[in-house]
């Protein structure tokens, strides 16, 4: 592997990040600001062509990717093993709302967070070996080229640890916000970190 420039983005805003719920596998599209933002952000890289344009399935992400692959005149190869990690049954509840319905189970996966699988969901351990799948798909497959993934925060965090070997538990090291751009290069010493949650391009949202 030469020279592999990963450009990692999260999906562009929704009413459900507003709103603070669980949105997991739920289907929910860009709202109108994430819409501007993924805009400005397709705006960012319309001078870096990549070689392949990658994104989870989710409407927000595909939604997202697909805003820049027309701008590169690219298409988007959808992945669902990029997906957010698996809410179960607290899709679409806030916290506070799941919280009193399922004030054990949330109190466990507080504590735990790793391990622990939500009612009908899945852990982060369970995300992790997906997300690993799917990137190591990409990683067969280029070697010295720009690649765009399209994905979601808890996926995100967890690809990153994977990519810059760090072990899981430090996932929340790392933040990726609505629209973000990071980069990792991977090279024959390894994975570095380029670039990591950039919203400058939102700068001139109002």
């Amino acid at each position: 592997m030469a020279n592999l420039r990963i450009f990692l983005v999260r999906h562009g805003q929704t009413t459900w990040n507003t709103e603070d719920r669980f949105q997991g596998h739920a289907d929910v599209p860009l709202d109108s600001t994430g819409e501007r933002q993924v805009t400005m952000l397709a705006n960012r890289l319309a001078n870096l062509p990549f070689k392949a344009i990658y994104s989870s399935d989710l409407q927000r992400a595909s939604q997202t990717a697909q805003v820049i692959a027309t701008v590169q005149d690219s298409p988007v190869i959808l992945d669902p093993r990029f997906r957010e990690i698996h809410f179960g049954l607290w899709q679409g509840m806030t916290t506070q709302i799941a919280s009193e319905k399922y004030p054990t189970q949330l109190s466990s996966w507080n504590d735990n967070r790793l391990s622990y699988i939500p009612p009908g969901g899945e852990s982060f351990f369970q995300l992790a070996d997906r997300v690993a799948s799917g990137m190591q798909h990409i990683l067969s497959l280029y070697s010295s080229d720009d690649i765009l993934l399209v994905s979601h925060g808890v996926s995100l965090r967890a690809l990153t640890c994977q990519l810059l070997e760090i072990g899981l538990e430090n996932y929340w090291r790392f933040q990726f916000s609505n629209a973000s751009l990071s980069e990792i290069q991977i090279s024959s010493r390894g994975a570095s970190l380029n670039l990591l949650n950039d919203t400058s391009h939102l700068a001139n949202d109002n």
